[in-house]
């Protein structure tokens, strides 16, 4: 899938004649999702980062630790534990429907 922005877009089609118009009817028409846009190159890690928005990483030889929130980083309860090379490898997509 590919993703455009929405500022994108109308920008493109402001600079055809009767912009204005065919912008507000395409925008009417588009169906509105979540989308998180993966980087080249993103990790395991870094798409946890940017899924879950933990409060606290803390990296070790092997091992990783994510604290979600302060309270549970103080107290030492971490929600998730990996290991580094897990979380270095690199992402690998899967789409829905794909078997």
């Amino acid at each position: 899938m590919i993703v455009i922005s929405l500022p994108e877009i109308a920008s493109r089609i402001r600079c055809r004649r009767s912009g204005k118009t065919l912008l507000s009817e395409f925008i009417n028409q588009c169906k509105i999702e979540d989308a998180i846009i993966i980087p080249e190159g993103a990790t395991n890690g870094d798409m946890i980062k940017v899924m879950l928005n933990p409060y606290k990483i803390c990296e070790y030889e092997y091992s990783i630790h994510i604290y979600m929130t302060e309270a549970d980083f103080l107290k030492a309860e971490y929600q998730m534990n990996c290991d580094t090379s897990w979380w270095n490898t690199p992402y690998k997509e899967e789409s829905e429907g794909k078997e």
